[in-house]
């Protein structure tokens, strides 16, 4: 059994024609482009190439920002069968600072990547804990101002209960 990009398990099927096996190979392209924009796992020859984004907290101090990449690294190192390619912080987003992480499962196997992708889960929280970072989270900063009526107002209310 192979598995495609989605990490669905597909079996040969025997008495493919020409044109539905290319009807295959596209839908499966398809869907590997459409994984590949949000994070993936996709086969090449026996290893999987695993790409995942991690998303700090905008507050992150950029001397921390530099440790990130060093500290992903150590992990994934530390992970048998894995093969490090890269981390980077790559973009500002809405409401974090986003790291791309890509590595090499070094098995085609989906539940040997899925321990591994665990295992790397688990280490990047361990280190995030020591190092003090916080993991980012959909926020939004909702800025009150008051009016110069209703701040007179409030002095005006205050200023009757004290002679109450």
């Amino acid at each position: 059994m192979v598995p495609h990009a989605m990490g669905v398990w597909l079996g040969r099927r025997a008495g493919l024609t020409l044109a539905s096996a290319s009807l295959e190979r596209k839908r499966r392209k398809a869907l590997a482009e459409d994984r590949a924009a949000a994070g993936s796992f996709g086969i090449i020859g026996s290893a999987a190439r695993v790409l995942f984004t991690l998303n700090v907290d905008c507050d992150t101090r950029r001397d921390s920002l530099r440790e990130i990449p060093g500290v992903v690294l150590r992990i994934i190192e530390e992970q048998p069968a894995t093969r490090f390619d890269r981390c980077h912080f790559a973009r500002y987003g809405a409401a974090s600072l986003e790291f791309e992480i890509v590595y090499y499962a070094l098995s085609p196997d989906y539940n040997r990547y899925m321990d591994i992708q665990q295992a790397i889960n688990l280490g990047i929280f361990r280190e995030f804990e020591r190092l003090g970072l916080e993991f980012a989270y959909p926020t939004q900063k909702l800025y009150l101002t008051r009016s110069s009526s209703s701040a007179k107002d409030d002095e005006a209310k205050s200023e009757q209960q004290a002679a109450a």
